[in-house]
C-alpha cells in the first residue's frame, strides 16, 4: 500500500527550498500539494504574484506531485 503524503504551499515563487521539500515529501508516499487560492493568501498577504492556475499549473509539472488542490 502507498502512503499518501500532504503538503500546504501558499507561496507564489517556488524556489530551490520548496522544490527539495516537495521532492523529498514524493520520496515518501503519493504526495497531494494543498494551494491555497488568491482570496487565502490576500487575506494574510500580499496579492500573489502568479494567479492560482498559473501556481497550480507550475506545481502539478513538478515531478513525483500527484494532485493540486484548493
Amino acid at each position: 500500500m502507498t502512503k499518501k503524503v500532504y503538503m500546504g504551499f501558499s507561496t507564489d515563487v517556488l524556489h530551490g527550498g520548496h522544490m527539495a521539500i516537495i521532492q523529498k515529501a514524493a520520496s515518501l508516499g503519493e504526495l497531494t500539494i494543498g494551494m491555497l487560492t488568491d482570496e487565502a493568501i490576500v487575506s494574510f498577504k500580499r496579492f500573489p504574484i502568479l494567479n492560482y492556475v498559473e501556481r497550480v499549473k507550475l506545481v502539478e509539472a513538478i515531478k513525483g506531485v500527484s494532485a493540486v488542490v484548493p
